[in-house]
């Protein structure tokens, strides 16, 4: 399973990156882990890695798009 912790108090962007990954991963196990309170960016990262429960975890801005396919997902 991939876990993708991303930290945003925007829930805009928030909701738009989750859509991200959604389109992204596809029928690949994920979960999406959003930290909406940290105090910095290693803080909510560390907090969302330890709430996370997949063998790979992504560390996610919120204002990130991927243009092109993932190689290892085969997409």
């Amino acid at each position: 399973m991939i876990s993708v912790v991303c930290c945003s108090i925007d829930p805009v962007r928030a909701a738009a990156i989750e859509r991200h990954y959604e389109r992204l991963l596809g029928d690949e196990p994920y979960e999406i882990v959003a930290v909406r309170d940290a105090r910095s960016l290693a803080e909510g990262y560390n907090r969302g890695v330890a709430r996370s429960s997949g063998d790979i975890v992504i560390l996610s801005h919120d204002d990130i798009e991927f243009l092109d396919p993932v190689p290892w997902l085969g997409t």
